[in-house]
């Protein structure tokens, strides 16, 4: 059953600001642009639409598609390909939200076999979901012009037998990849399969837009001392010792090379699983990355890439700057309320539970909570110090909140 070509998503997109849905509508337009172009050009290469992870890349796979049904004329089929049961559900979960196809409808052009898939990509579906491992054979499936191929982290799986198959069931479709992992220097197999970017919502766009969080990053990997400071000299007199023949020596140093070579290549498969540490949630102020093992020296130049849209600086920032900021947080809120008659310090120096104490909590109460704006600005800054807190915690930086000072007697209550 085909979806009407006029309707839009229209569902406020959860988790999403109002600039990071502007920012999803215009790579949405220039991967549109790119795509139509490629089927002019008769080469299929849609290009790569990289968004960072977590910032809404299946709301833009949703815009893309609804727009080109909305502005160009034809009779579209969007085949939405993905390698994991759990993220297949999860973009057609979104589509259903946004509107783009109703909960029967989704259900219905929801691949469930590969005699399934056969069956719906040779009827009239304006969309079909599907996994990639339902494309078990070569067989000619749909050979339509007005098909295009929305792929979910392309970079997974678009090369292999299963892929193959894919393009010789769709010969004259489009393809399109979309990835929240950077096409790196040196891999380019993506660029071969499906063209080059076509829009680039990077790391720090989308923190500045609220899509995501920022990232800190904390290095725990335990201290160790070198007691031995000839070390490597004393190494190489062992091996020489050994008499090893020319083939054993090459032997033994490429398995150390490979060992430090599978370190580095570990780390960056890890990336993409870094980079999740910045979803969005109710009350998170930033996503905390903790190193034990050092891999993060030699993962700093990868991590950049994720920023490439912009100033190509690392996006994930020392821990400390966030103790910082919350040592800033706290000045600024000892400084309001010093302007307010409060003293902060003088309520610190009396003994807790005393009813000097209280006594001061209630002035300072009565002088905080009226006129109404000065309620909800004493009460923003508290509300910052306590994200802040909850994001720090539990470094031992919390204890020192950067307040405890002298108390100024001249001016004790309000």
């Amino acid at each position: 059953m085909a979806v009407s070509a006029d309707r839009l998503p229209i569902q406020p997109l959860p988790g999403l600001s109002s600039t990071a849905v502007a920012g999803v509508a215009t790579g949405a337009a220039s991967a549109i642009a790119a795509t139509l172009a490629a089927r002019g050009a008769g080469h299929g290469r849609g290009g790569v639409f990289w968004q960072t992870q977590g910032s809404g890349k299946s709301f833009s796979m949703v815009f893309f598609a609804q727009k080109i049904l909305r502005k160009v004329s034809g009779n579209w089929t969007f085949v939405i390909i993905t390698d994991r049961m759990e993220l297949d559900d999860q973009i057609a979960k979104t589509f259903k939200a946004c509107g783009a196809v109703s909960e029967s409808e989704g259900d219905e052009c929801h691949a469930q076999s590969g005699a399934h898939l056969r069956e719906l990509l040779r009827g009239n579906h304006r969309y079909v979901f599907t996994l990639i491992h339902k494309f078990q054979t070569t067989e000619l499936l749909c050979d339509r012009r007005d098909v295009i191929v929305l792929t979910d982290e392309a970079h997974r799986s678009q090369y292999d037998t299963l892929a193959l198959n894919m393009r010789a069931a769709l010969p004259n479709a489009l393809f399109l990849a979309f990835t929240g992992t950077p096409l790196i220097v040196g891999e380019e197999r993506t660029r071969e399969v499906f063209g080059d970017y076509v829009s680039i919502y990077d790391f720090q766009q989308s923190v500045e837009d609220g899509a995501t969080v920022p990232l800190f990053y904390e290095n725990r990997t335990p201290e160790l001392r070198l007691e031995n400071l000839n070390l490597n000299e004393d190494i190489y007199a062992l091996i020489e010792e050994a008499e090893l023949s020319e083939e054993a020596e090459t032997r033994l140093e490429r398995e150390l090379g490979k060992q430090y070579h599978s370190r580095v290549t570990i780390g960056w498969r890890r990336l993409p699983s870094i980079a999740r540490a910045n979803r969005v949630f109710p009350g998170k102020h930033s996503g905390l990355i903790v190193d034990y093992a050092n891999l993060f020296a030699s993962l700093e130049k990868e991590l950049a890439i994720y920023a490439q849209g912009h100033s190509g600086a690392t996006p994930v920032r020392d821990k400390a700057q966030l103790v910082a900021e919350l040592r800033k947080a706290v000045e600024d809120t000892v400084t309001f309320c010093a302007s307010h008659g409060v003293s902060i310090a003088a309520i610190e120096h009396v003994a807790p539970g005393s009813i000097e104490r209280l006594t001061f909590l209630a002035d300072a109460v009565n002088a905080l909570i009226s006129p109404d704006p000065l309620r909800k600005e004493f009460l923003a800054h508290a509300r910052l110090i306590h994200t802040l807190f909850q994001a720090v915690k539990p470094d031992p930086a919390v204890k020192d909140g950067g307040y405890k000072r002298e108390p100024d007697r001249d001016r004790v209550s309000p």
